[in-house]
C-alpha cells in the first residue's frame, strides 16, 4: 500500500463496502439523485438496501442470460433479460446516453420493466407507496 501512496491507516475495503460507503456519502451530499445504475451484485446486497431505505432505486445492469420472474401482482414475465427484452413493445425502448466515452457519447438501449412491487414503509419508516 505505500508503494502505491495509500495514506497510512487506510484499511482494506471490499469493493460493496466501498460502494456502500461511497453510497453513502452521496446520499449525504446536497445534491439529489432519484436512483443508480450498478452491477447486479450491487442491487442485492447492501447498496439496494440503503438506497430502498432511502426511497432511491437501483438499476441493476445484467448481461442477456440473466435470469428474472416477476413477482406477484405485476405482468407474468420470466426467462432470461434477452429473452424479455426481445418480447417488450418496441416503443418500450430508448436510447440515451451513459456518459462519454474516448469517442464520444456511449448510448445503450434501456426499457423499464417493472417486476415487483414493493411498499415504501418496509424499507423507510413513514414512507408511503410503493
Amino acid at each position: 500500500m505505500a508503494a502505491a501512496h495509500v495514506p497510512a491507516g487506510t484499511a482494506f475495503s471490499t469493493q460493496p463496502a466501498t460502494a456502500l460507503s461511497m453510497t453513502e456519502q452521496a446520499m449525504g451530499a446536497w445534491r439529489a439523485f432519484g436512483w443508480v445504475a450498478a452491477d447486479r451484485i450491487y442491487d442485492v446486497g447492501d447498496v439496494g438496501m440503503a438506497l430502498r431505505r432511502a426511497g432511491r432505486g437501483c438499476v441493476p445492469g445484467v448481461n442477456a442470460t440473466h435470469c428474472f420472474g416477476s413477482w406477484h401482482g405485476k405482468p407474468a414475465v420470466a426467462g432470461t433479460a434477452e429473452e424479455i427484452g426481445k418480447d417488450l413493445d418496441p416503443a418500450a425502448w430508448r436510447r440515451l446516453p451513459a456518459g462519454l466515452g474516448t469517442e464520444g457519447e456511449r448510448l445503450h438501449d434501456w426499457a423499464y420493466l417493472e417486476l415487483t412491487e414493493l411498499k415504501a414503509d418496509e424499507f423507510r419508516s413513514g414512507a408511503k407507496g410503493l
